[in-house]
């Protein structure tokens, strides 16, 4: 069994980072497609749809933790293209 698998298996899910939700809402502000994002990040089309629905609150933490740590640019290039 692969190391992802036995993670799923025991319930684990990787986190993502907030920089990378905050990337992928700046690309669905601009029109990409869920499913395109997805494919890029090699994420289902269900986890783009939460950070779609958390979108208030992944903003707003992004405010909070830039005020309190200061503006970092962190660069996707996959989103980018």
């Amino acid at each position: 069994m692969s190391e992802h698998k036995e993670e799923q298996a025991k319930g684990k899910h990787p986190s993502i980072p907030l920089d990378v939700n905050i990337q992928m809402l700046e690309c669905l502000d601009k029109g990409k497609r869920q499913v395109d994002i997805g494919a890029d990040l090699h994420l289902p089309t269900s986890t783009i749809c939460t950070v779609l629905e958390n979108k208030d609150m992944i903003r707003t933490s992004k405010t909070t933790s830039t005020a309190f740590f200061g503006q970092e640019d962190h660069p996707l290039q996959v989103l980018r293209s």
